[in-house]
């Protein structure tokens, strides 16, 4: 890991996150990784945290850092490990909504940070803002990960609901028993909208707000 070669530092950090929680021994120095002068070293050192999960909760500043790192992919890794780290990880709230509002809203760093901000949960409220514009990102990909991370979130909001109801489209069945779904997690404000779906034309759609 301290090798002067960047090749055999980037294999022996693959290498630790194909072991897995057994690893946790090497956060430490995985941790001094994310400032390696390589990118593509810092973006595997973070990959590797992830598997760790709250246990790389040391790494949450390091990460927090590497948000405004001038790589994608340094940045989409470290936002990926802080979703990982969870709820602990919410001192990265701030950052990930300023660094996500500055991201193509196509691109997977902006979608691991919108996962992030969902994983972090109810703490990422002041985020809502910018995951509900990546509901107009051009990939579903994307805009699934929006309304999936609104879902953990919970924001009991009349504009968030209004947001959510408004892509409704039996064209696309994916998003709108994603977006059903949702409105179920976001409990009595979205009651009276629920309501209105069981009369949906649409079957499926019909049965997702049942269940929901």
């Amino acid at each position: 890991l301290r090798s002067d070669s960047a090749d055999i530092r980037g294999r022996s950090v693959f290498a630790l996150e194909k072991i897995g929680p057994d690893a946790r021994p090497a956060i430490p120095v995985l941790i001094e990784l994310l400032q390696d002068r390589k990118d593509h070293v810092r973006a595997a050192a973070a990959s590797a945290l992830r598997v760790f999960g709250p246990d790389a909760r040391n790494a949450i500043p390091r990460l927090i850092a590497n948000l405004d790192d001038a790589s994608p992919e340094v940045r989409s890794s470290a936002a990926a490990a802080l979703g990982a780290i969870g709820p602990e990880a919410k001192a990265a709230v701030p950052r990930l909504s300023e660094v996500l509002g500055k991201q193509d809203p196509n691109g997977n760093a902006a979608g691991n940070m919108v996962w992030a901000l969902g994983q972090i949960g109810p703490d990422a409220m002041p985020a809502v803002p910018l995951i509900i514009r990546m509901l107009n990102s051009e990939r579903q990909e994307r805009r699934l990960e929006a309304v999936g991370a609104l879902g953990a979130i919970r924001p009991a909001d009349a504009t968030v609901i209004q947001e959510l109801a408004s892509r409704l489209d039996p064209g696309d069945l994916t998003m709108s028993r994603r977006i059903v779904e949702t409105l179920g997690k976001l409990g009595a404000p979205a009651v009276k909208t629920l309501s209105g779906l069981v009369s949906h034309k649409n079957a499926e759609l019909r049965v997702a707000a049942i269940r929901a």
